[in-house]
């Protein structure tokens, strides 16, 4: 791999999945109230937790950032 390649070359798909998974990484940074809030909107999908989509992570991860104005404990960092 060349330097400054992507990770995942040429596989959208691929990529898509790294950057979600990289953002439910990064609440684990986040403050305890941010991150208990992003679980409490987990848990409100209502289904079983090995059935929660990663599109029922990324909603719940927005509304957590949503709520507190940018990504929770990011203070001069880039967001997501």
């Amino acid at each position: 791999m060349s330097h400054g390649a992507p990770s995942t070359p040429g596989n959208p798909a691929a990529r898509q999945l790294s950057l979600a998974f990289g953002l439910i990484a990064d609440t684990l940074e986040w403050p305890h109230d941010a991150y208990q809030a992003f679980i409490a909107r987990l848990l409100a999908v209502g289904v079983c937790p090995l059935a929660i989509t990663l599109g029922d992570v990324l909603a719940a991860y927005n509304a957590t950032c949503d709520a507190d104005g940018r990504a929770p404990g990011t203070d001069d960092k880039a967001v997501h």
